[in-house]
């Protein structure tokens, strides 16, 4: 929140109901014309109830330029994690997984993107660096 206010922008933040999950509905309530990006967990950690993103992909308008980021960790190895219709990931542009939730050592973690999701590079550094051209010229 503190970064997002650095750059003059802000966050909307939904909460969760008794189980975790974040209600579809309220999230595309608390949309309005600057939103750009939605981020939430697939799965809650504490009581691993899932939150409906394909029903959430399906309230967007058609041709929304709305992306979706989930944070995929607490599922992975889990419960269904594939993109693929009734995966339980399909409509998502980004992914993140952390590695030590399976096994992997600590501080490993991926970010998949979306064929086809354009990537902007941050001005001045930030989250993504400048790579070399196998990386499309971003370190990811």
């Amino acid at each position: 929140m503190q970064l997002a206010s650095a750059y003059g922008d802000s966050l909307s933040c939904v909460k969760p109901g008794l189980k975790g999950s974040v209600s579809p509905g309220e999230i595309i309530s608390a949309i309005n014309d600057k939103t750009i990006l939605i981020t939430l967990i697939y799965a809650q950690n504490e009581t691993g109830s899932l939150n409906p993103l394909s029903k959430l992909r399906s309230l967007l308008p058609e041709n929304s330029e709305i992306k979706i980021h989930v944070d995929a960790s607490q599922a992975v190895s889990k419960v269904s994690c594939g993109i693929q219709e009734g995966g339980g990931l399909e409509g998502c542009d980004l992914i993140t997984v952390t590695g030590h939730k399976f096994g992997a050592p600590k501080g490993i973690s991926a970010l998949w993107i979306r064929e086809g999701f354009e990537v902007r590079k941050v001005e001045g550094g930030g989250i993504i660096f400048k790579g070399g051209g196998q990386m499309s010229g971003l370190r990811r």
